[in-house]
């Protein structure tokens, strides 16, 4: 098995399995995406994106906190756009309180 050594190109992947209906794919690409540079948010947002879809909510809340406490190296409007639509999605579910609790890193970006 090949693979990839940028991001970027898994973020591209895991949007075009999540368009062709492979889900378990474009899942893989997004952690692979996530696990190779961890302070990107963008890969993360995209798998929280992927798991709302899906009605996964157990999961779409994990990926939710982890967005919400990640400190972003660069300040951004579109990290902002992001974090914010994230929130907006935790407020409509009620999923989350007002504040969290780091339990363990990261266990869910594992890949199957």
């Amino acid at each position: 098995q090949k693979y990839i050594a940028d991001p970027f190109l898994c973020n591209n992947l895991g949007v075009s399995y999540q368009a062709n209906k492979d889900l378990k794919k474009a899942e893989i690409q997004f952690k692979l995406s996530s696990r190779m540079i961890p302070n990107l948010i963008y890969p993360k947002y995209l798998l929280a994106k992927l798991y709302i879809a899906q009605g996964a909510k157990s999961q779409a809340l994990e990926m939710a906190k982890l967005i919400i406490e990640t400190k972003e190296k660069v300040k951004s409007e579109a990290i902002d756009e992001m974090k914010s639509e994230i929130r907006f999605y935790i407020s409509k579910q009620q999923l989350l309180p007002t504040k969290f609790t780091k339990k363990r890193p990261y266990p869910f970006l594992s890949i199957p």
